[in-house]
């Protein structure tokens, strides 16, 4: 695909998108147009039950015609509520899916301000390359490319990005994301049921906990077996006493006793059996949203295996989790008569006579041990459903990317037209780049602001997407297994009585230490980025510095680049022979009278010619023309 039709594309499924919010924002403000005409039926028609109930209550001779007319009315507000929740709940939705779409179109043009922001920190082992790549936080690839819902799909996509996989398990996401690309309606079905669980108070690793930790029986499993005793007794003494079989009084009194003792037991452990059931109830709820969400894995094709392998897991047969989500639901319901109005009294009379929340407990305890070894495979599977998902979107929305290949065998990283991919396609600079192989090192010159930290973010970047199985802004993408270390943006500790200039050190120190671990020729390689480094020093002795870091890194298993405004630091003995230049330059122009600097932020070959420190002097006016 040329880049003027990938451009093409790309404008086209914007203009799609927008038109569907536009559709789905105009159907939600036709659902609510009458929604005030019909908030005065409600009240007209409880007006109306009301005083027709009073009429027949008060009036003499006019009970049958009142009571008619106020069971009628009932049963219309009844109807007309239930209309009108429906409404509003079609409404609602029509709003999210139009909001989905909105938020599609700012994530293929990086309007940050759209997009939802997120709560997630990396490892701390991590934090230096998330923090030099921009991998988390308001402007970042976690923030651009997730669009999970869950906890365990966030955790999923931070994962991934965190973690480089082998060319195995890359392989086997790529065909996955590769299978769901296109699949824009179950992304957004997923995205919709998926917003509902933003409303919810808990964590499913709350609900884990319990499912796995020890059950309310633990310990006193005689206690079930008693209430069962007890509860058969209690119904075989009524059918006596009904059939008069034996004495009525003797029966009598046995029933007496034994709803003594039910008594007994209910003051003493109810309690801790209403915690359990209230700890369960608000998660059981929400599982039930789970449950819209597992019931779309049935939708995932069986063409592909491991998507075939995330439905088994979730709709498994036997233990599926929509199955016994539902059958959690139903239990809950019983557990919870209860606190439902009128049952309170029927409750009471179960609790007292056959100790009603015994045997609800032993049915969620059953529940529980049943399922407890599945459950987390469940969230597991749908957590990485959301993050192939999620990688597909970013692939669908642009078709110019390609699926890298990572091989062992390779010996460099080469990217055809490589760009950043957190830029917008109208600002992102496309460009040829190869680095390695080992004992070789790409030096990167430049003017200021010319792209030199540009390039060096791309390439991690992009080395970041492909070893999270996704495609990269790149048309060709191919390299070894590669973990990313980097060296670019530096913080004084002041706190810590650390320097900047000490703390860089400290970090390249981290960097050679890493290095030195990938003994293993066929385990990663180490990429390693280092942008600007040691400026807390003189020049003189910052060359050699720097020199020597390289002739570390260039020992060992890593290949990397390094950029620099040092133009003599290709030329030092130690470097001169392993050095691959490349650079970016800057153009001046007349504009109006006044001297403009521009930028066409493609690679050339060779050191840098040229500076422009004292140019940008002149050009904001500290420096004479």
């Amino acid at each position: 695909m040329s880049e003027d039709e990938s451009k093409a594309e790309v404008e086209q499924r914007k203009q799609q998108r927008l038109a569907l919010a536009s559709q789905y924002e105009q159907e939600a403000e036709a659902s609510l147009r009458n929604s005030g005409l019909i908030v005065l039926i409600r009240g007209g028609l409880f007006f109306a039950m009301a005083i027709s109930g009073l009429l027949g209550a008060i009036l003499i001779g006019a009970g049958p015609l009142g009571f008619s007319i106020a069971g009628i009315t009932f049963v219309a507000l009844v109807a007309v509520v239930i209309y009108h929740e429906r409404m509003q709940r079609k409404a609602r939705e029509l709003e999210m899916r139009a909001e989905i779409q909105r938020q599609s179109v700012a994530r293929m043009e990086r309007d940050w301000k759209k997009l939802p922001q997120w709560q997630i920190k990396s490892p701390d082992s991590f934090r230096a390359v998330a923090q030099d790549l921009d991998l988390f936080g308001p402007v970042s690839l976690f923030r651009w490319l997730c669009r999970a819902n869950t906890p365990s799909g966030v955790r999923t996509i931070r994962d991934w990005i965190v973690n480089p996989a082998d060319p195995d398990e890359i392989r086997s996401r790529q065909v996955a994301v590769e299978r769901l690309r296109d699949e824009t309606d179950m992304r957004d079905e997923l995205a919709v049921k998926g917003h509902l669980l933003s409303f919810c108070l808990s964590d499913p690793d709350q609900f884990l906990k319990w499912l796995e930790g020890d059950g309310w029986f633990n310990g006193r499993r005689w206690m079930l077996t008693l209430a069962r005793i007890l509860s058969i007794t209690f119904l075989v003494l009524v059918f006596l006493f009904v059939t008069s079989i034996g004495p009525r009084q003797w029966i009598g009194g046995a029933a007496m006793i034994v709803v003594v003792i039910n008594v007994v037991l209910s003051v003493s452990f109810t309690g801790s059996m209403h915690d359990m059931f209230f700890r369960v109830t608000t998660p059981s709820g929400e599982m039930q949203l789970y449950r819209d969400l597992f019931g779309l894995v049935k939708l995932l094709p069986d063409d592909e295996v491991r998507l075939k392998q995330l439905k088994d897991v979730v709709l498994d047969s036997q233990h599926g989790a929509d199955r016994q989500l539902g059958a959690l639901h139903r239990i809950m319901n019983l557990a919870n008569i209860r606190r439902a109005g009128l049952f309170g009294a029927v409750y009471l009379l179960l609790q007292i006579t056959v100790l009603w929340d015994f045997h609800v407990m032993g049915l969620l305890e059953r529940w529980r041990v049943q399922i407890r070894d599945d459950a987390r495979h469940w969230f597991e599977a749908l957590g990485e459903l959301e993050a192939l998902m999620s990688l597909a979107a970013a692939a669908h929305d642009h078709p110019e990317w390609s699926f890298p290949s990572v091989d062992a065998s390779t010996v460099e990283l080469s990217a055809r037209q490589i760009g950043h991919p957190l830029l917008s396609p109208e600002s992102c600079v496309r460009n040829d780049v190869s680095v390695g192989p080992q004992g070789s090192l790409l030096l990167v010159t430049g003017s200021n602001m010319s792209g030199k930290s540009t390039l060096l973010r791309s390439l991690g970047l992009n080395a970041v997407l492909a070893h999270a199985g996704g495609a990269v802004c790149a048309a060709e993408y191919s390299g070894p297994p590669l973990v990313v270390a980097t060296s670019m943006r530096i913080v004084d500790s002041l706190d810590d009585g650390v320097s900047f200039f000490m703390a860089e050190l400290k970090r390249l120190k981290e960097i050679v230490d890493q290095a030195d671990s990938f003994r293993d020729d066929r385990g990663p390689m180490l990429l390693y980025l280092l942008d600007e480094i040691l400026q807390g020093t003189n020049s003189a002795e910052r060359r050699i510095a720097v020199a020597q870091v390289a002739s570390h890194l260039l020992a060992r298993r890593a290949i990397g680049a390094i950029s620099t405004h040092d133009l003599e630091l290709g030329e030092d003995p130690m470097l001169k022979d392993a050095c691959r230049p490349v650079h970016f330059r800057e153009t001046f122009s007349k504009e109006d009278g006044k001297r403009k600097m521009t930028f066409d932020y493609q690679i050339r070959k060779g050191v840098a010619p040229t500076t422009n420190a004292l140019a940008l002097l002149e050009l904001v006016g500290l420096r004479e023309a």
